[in-house]
């Protein structure tokens, strides 16, 4: 899927997660794993840090799939919120308290603790042969394997299929028919969910218009600073922010990603911006069979096509100073595994490596539902600058704080074209 629109280029620095930078180079001495590895007689432990404590149940079944299959090695799974897993784990690598099996956010932590010699060189113990373009840009780096990523998940719009139906409209295939699906919903009371506090959801939002009008080899013409956000072809993606934002449910500038998808499970809103990292949390909630999902679209009246964007999950890599850098080894290697990745494809997300296919069948249309496959701009060393500024300056357009041309000329300035 991926091979669509990644180029063989590979990241060199990029996003550090929005919670904060990455600081490298302190607290190496102290110990990676201080329980002594107990865990029964000849068994090692090995520390673990996930950032979706919704996951916990789903992931500690896969991890315990791997210790049946390895034994004595255990891994045990602390989770940490979201929102503050980048700080916390800044602040484990200061003071040498990082977990064996260091989790890292796409972009550039990878490059960043492989320059200061805090996670292994991986390469002989791991292959990316079988990773998909966008993991081998994550985890391989000038030939040299740092890791596996646990997953590659789809962003795309969640809507509710007995909500539109109930409106008599259908999944929109471009940007008139989106306009018609929001304004029949509005016509009903029944609104479109964005957390405006967090940003994260307009931002996608507005990147996925971006990107279904630029197209695959558009995008990498963006990349290489050819097509700016500023030229008359892409500015009508900034200049709609303002009437989308007249569907979006009160309070929603004020209300967290979270609330946002509390009022689409809930009913009082038909969509809501998403990844396929949602869907195990959806699938605890009464929405659990009612949900779908379609692709960013252009706006309405401008060209373009439909367009998935893909992230990455967390970067799995051994830390240089656990106990254990062999068992580490072992398990990173496992997760890149046809075994481990159809575990990850039917509980978790979407797989990192080819080959697997899906068991859950929302999942398989994510994968096929666009030709037009994008990066999350997060995930880009070109694009990561992008979403501090359209925090601001983005979200002052739906406000008129900031004009379409200003936020624009904002977002451009931080992109950092490749050669």
């Amino acid at each position: 899927m991926f091979d669509k629109y990644t180029k063989p280029e590979l990241s060199r620095r990029g996003f550090l997660a929005a919670a904060g930078g990455l600081t490298v180079g302190m607290g190496l001495a102290a110990c990676a794993n201080d329980s002594g590895g107990s865990g029964g007689s000849g068994t090692k432990t090995l520390t673990l840090w996930g950032n979706h404590p919704e996951w916990a149940d789903d992931l500690n079944s896969i991890l315990r799939q791997f210790e049946s299959e390895t034994p004595g090695i255990k891994i045990e799974a602390v989770y940490k919120p979201l929102n503050t897993y980048a700080s916390v784990l800044n602040t484990a690598l200061t003071a040498g308290t990082a977990p064996d099996l260091i989790g890292l956010s796409p972009g550039g932590q990878v490059t960043t603790l492989a320059a200061s010699g805090q996670i292994n060189d991986l390469t002989g113990k791991v292959s990316g042969d079988s990773m998909l373009p966008q993991a081998q840009q994550q985890a391989v780096l000038d030939g040299k394997v740092w890791g596996a990523p646990l997953a590659l998940p789809a962003v795309g719009n969640y809507y509710r299929p007995s909500l539109l139906e109930k409106v008599g409209v259908k999944p929109p295939t471009n940007g008139a028919e989106f306009l018609q699906v929001l304004d029949a919903l509005k016509a009903e009371g029944i609104t479109v969910a964005a957390g405006g506090a967090t940003a994260i959801g307009p931002y996608m939002a507005y990147t996925g218009m971006v990107s279904a009008i630029l197209g695959v080899d558009g995008f990498q013409d963006f990349l290489k600073g050819r097509i700016k956000l500023t030229d008359a072809k892409l500015l009508p993606a900034t200049e709609f922010l303002s009437k989308l934002g007249t569907y979006f449910q009160e309070g929603w500038l004020n209300q967290t990603t979270d609330q946002a998808k509390e009022s689409f499970v809930q009913g009082r809103s038909a969509i809501v911006i998403g990844g396929t990292s949602d869907l195990a949390a959806f699938a605890k909630t009464t929405a659990k069979d009612d949900i779908g999902m379609f692709p960013h679209m252009p706006p309405p009246g401008v060209e373009g096509k439909p367009a998935t964007l893909f992230g990455t999950e967390l970067i799995y890599t051994a830390n240089s100073q656990t106990k254990y850098p062999d068992e580490a080894a072992q398990f990173i290697a496992w997760l890149a595994t046809p075994a481990a990745q159809q575990l990850v494809a039917d509980r978790l997300s979407l797989p990192t490596i080819q080959g697997v296919t899906p068991n859950v069948p929302l999942k398989q249309h994510m994968l096929e539902m666009s030709d037009v496959q994008i990066p999350v701009w997060f995930d880009r060393p070109e694009t990561n600058g992008t979403f501090p500024v359209f925090a601001k300056e983005g979200i002052g357009t739906f406000t008129g704080r900031t004009s379409p041309a200003a936020a624009a000329a904002a977002m451009q300035a931080t992109v950092r074209p490749s050669a």
